[in-house]
């Protein structure tokens, strides 16, 4: 039977919560603390936000327990090579994103405001001694200026999930967007990771679009060092992110006849995730949704996005036969 907690709650066992009762991390995170979204929000899915990646080494035993359901063996599916023609004129828009978190900090619900502060001040000098041209629009001086730019390029103020966790705190002091034009990318800076490194396509090289993203994201690790472990990989604020940090996805309409709770169950023969037109918690507008991998450990980045690119052709051409 499914549990009706999420799955943070799920496994505090008793003994857990025995063996760290004491356990506090450098920055401040226990086991309550870090669970407090889901015992505050029972509809939250994960219900985990890490204030502190040293976490995941002080909280092992309870990680362990709880990534062996977040991060299961991915499926070695085997479709086409990669082919960029495959979707074209079948999707909306391809994306790729990366979460990176920067070390010597706590993680975004933990800091405090000169923390913010500072680590915004880092990161707008890393970001400028790359030499590339970029529009940098901060959220405390020039949050009415967003309006005038597509949706994808920017984010607000999170939910009451959010709220609960800390991961709004002091907002919106520290926030930021870095756009790359020449990449067709954008850096946040502040919402639930350190970094959010977005690249994004309307058509033509998908693969491009990955490789634009990894530029940047080593670009930067090179000048501002990221928090990573050997067995965990990157280490981000939610643990469904952690290994490679990356979400691939494009936007696909879905035909006039087809059910999105049918594809639901499709797309989970593949290690796919189906969301809505803006991702998690939005609604589907115009039919469009979000197509994703579930996964993002396991692999190196390179082979995790070959195989969701030969997972979602796949998934299409089951929607679509």
């Amino acid at each position: 039977m499914k549990s009706k907690n999420p799955i943070g709650i799920k496994y505090l066992t008793p003994s857990l919560l025995e063996k760290y009762k004491d356990f506090v991390s450098p920055y401040g995170d226990t086991l309550e603390s870090i669970n407090k979204e889901g015992f505050t929000h029972k509809d939250s899915h994960i219900g985990l936000n890490i204030g502190d990646a040293k976490s995941y080494e002080y909280f092992e035993d309870y990680f362990e327990a709880v990534l062996s359901e977040l991060h299961p063996k991915i499926n070695n599916f085997e479709g086409d090579n990669f082919d960029n023609t495959l979707l074209l004129g079948k999707t909306n828009s391809y994306r790729v994103r990366l979460a990176r978190n920067i070390q010597g900090f706590p993680l975004p619900s933990a800091m405090n405001r000169q923390q913010r502060v500072d680590l915004l001040k880092l990161v707008k000098k890393s970001i400028d001694d790359l030499n590339i041209e970029f529009l940098y629009k901060s959220y405390e001086s020039d949050e009415n200026s967003f309006q005038d730019l597509p949706s994808w390029y920017f984010f607000t103020k999170g939910d009451s999930f959010y709220d609960t966790s800390g991961l709004n705190n002091d907002w919106p002091l520290g926030r930021a967007v870095f756009y790359f034009k020449e990449l067709s990318c954008v850096i946040w800076v502040g919402e639930e990771d350190h970094l959010r490194i977005f690249c994004h396509q309307d058509e033509g090289d998908f693969l491009q679009t990955y490789k634009n993203a990894i530029f940047l994201a080593e670009s930067l690790e090179k000048k501002l060092g990221f928090y990573h472990s050997n067995n965990l990989a990157y280490l981000t604020t939610c643990p469904t992110n952690l290994g490679t940090g990356m979400r691939i996805s494009i936007h696909y309409k879905l035909p006039e006849s087809t059910s999105i709770e049918e594809v639901k169950k499709m797309a989970s023969n593949y290690d796919l995730s189906i969301r809505g037109t803006h991702g998690e918690r939005s609604d589907t507008l115009g039919g469009i949704i979000d197509i994703s991998n579930s996964y993002r450990h396991g692999r190196d980045p390179l082979a995790l996005f070959t195989l969701t690119w030969q997972s979602i052709c796949e998934l299409i051409k089951k929607i679509e036969s």
